[in-house]
């Protein structure tokens, strides 16, 4: 399964660049891979004309959380709750983050591979 949201391995300082641009405005976000924590994963948000990160951690029941006392099956879930109730967040997340091209990383779990290598597979 795809998401909008994910962005698979890449930087804060991208993460920046990318929510920066006009295209987004306050609260776009997206999903991508922690850069400091192995098998964790990070939520850039758009908050005006900053962006900030917020460390997407998973308990041992494999639930998603950013504040521990409200943990989620899947990050989706996570998502859909923050769309709603921004909780611990500075504004609900209101919209993925619109890429210049196509995401790097079409999947969580899978590899990063560019759309035009998954195109051409068949």
């Amino acid at each position: 399964m795809t998401y909008r949201w994910y962005f698979g391995k890449m930087s804060r300082v991208e993460a920046v660049e990318l929510l920066m641009q006009n295209v987004n405005g306050h609260g776009s976000y997206l999903v991508r891979k922690s850069e400091s924590r192995q098998g964790d994963f990070a939520l850039s948000l758009r908050h005006h004309n900053s962006v900030h990160h917020y460390l997407i951690q998973r308990l041992c029941s494999g639930e998603f959380y950013i504040k521990r006392q409200s943990a989620y099956r899947t990050i989706q879930e996570l998502i859909e709750h923050h769309q709603q109730c921004r909780e611990g967040l500075l504004v609900n997340l209101q919209q993925p983050c619109l890429p210049d091209e196509d995401p790097p990383c079409l999947a969580i779990g899978d590899e990063c591979a560019s759309k035009d290598a998954m195109d051409n597979r068949y």
